[in-house]
């Protein structure tokens, strides 16, 4: 699918994944942590305005991204200093993980990510893939709260498979055609991590 066409503007991006390909414009996850001289209350927007308003600034500027990951301000922004740490250091660290196919209530077929064949990317989390010959959606763990929500997704999936008393390997077409919902073909382990953070 590499360069269907301008209108589709879909692309690939082998640096980060060989076997995914993207689509305008590419969402990148940039990490930045903000240091403020006092205790900031309810300021969410405040934050996050501080935060593009100087990627912004740097931007018009130089024209590309900033080579800072570390604002350094006050409440009234009457000082700023800019700083570079390791993404690893910024970025929120995923903690823990949903190991699956090791318990005896575990019965979706497992895989491991070198099978997961043909990704297009969705959104950041999410790739259209094929998987056995099957067109599936394959969903990656971009925060620690993603755990949590894909572990009841997979639980949910096999709750409806032994309603059905159905065949885990099979059961997804009776699962999509009585509940029209997305069926859960396998969980993905792999000694290999498919998002890593960089460290510049």
């Amino acid at each position: 699918m590499d360069h269907i066409s301008d209108e589709n503007q879909w692309w690939t991006a082998p640096e980060l994944e060989p076997d995914r390909t993207w689509k305008k414009p590419e969402v990148l996850i940039m990490w930045y942590e903000l240091n403020i001289d006092t205790v900031v209350r309810d300021a969410e927007d405040w934050m996050s305005d501080v935060i593009t308003k100087h990627i912004k600034a740097y931007h018009s500027r130089h024209g590309t991204l900033p080579d800072f990951n570390v604002i350094n301000t006050t409440r009234e922004e009457s000082t700023t200093t800019f700083e570079k740490k390791l993404n690893r250091v910024v970025a929120r660290l995923i903690k823990g993980n949903f190991c699956y196919s090791r318990g005896e209530s575990d019965i979706l077929p497992t895989t491991t990510f070198d099978q997961i064949k043909n990704k297009v990317h969705l959104s950041c989390s999410a790739d259209r893939c094929t998987w056995q010959g099957y067109d599936c959606v394959f969903k990656r763990v971009e925060f620690q709260e993603d755990l949590e929500v894909m572990e009841r997704e997979i639980r949910q999936r096999e709750k409806l498979l032994r309603a059905l008393d159905e065949d885990p390997k099979t059961g997804f077409a009776t699962i999509q055609a009585v509940f029209t919902c997305c069926p859960s073909l396998l969980s993905c382990s792999s000694p290999q991590t498919p998002m890593k953070f960089w460290d510049y």
